[in-house]
């Protein structure tokens, strides 16, 4: 029900997407981490874990910049 969700084809240009957490509904749009049964396999593992940096420094970020 966010207005992300509900204008991502204004907010984002074709090749454009979001990185979110996993709780998320897949879409073309949004990227988010591997989970159980396919985060095993090797290049899932290394997905993951890059993708997770990125997500646990922007978190830091954001906290960061509202303290």
């Amino acid at each position: 029900d966010t207005r992300l969700a509900q204008k991502y084809a204004v907010l984002f240009s074709p090749n454009e997407w979001y990185w979110i957490d996993s709780g998320y509904p897949i879409e073309s749009w949004l990227i988010t981490s591997y989970t159980i049964p396919t985060s095993p396999k090797r290049d899932n593992k290394t997905f993951n874990y890059y993708f997770l940096t990125v997500h646990t420094r922007s978190k830091h970020t954001i906290g960061y910049l509202q303290g």
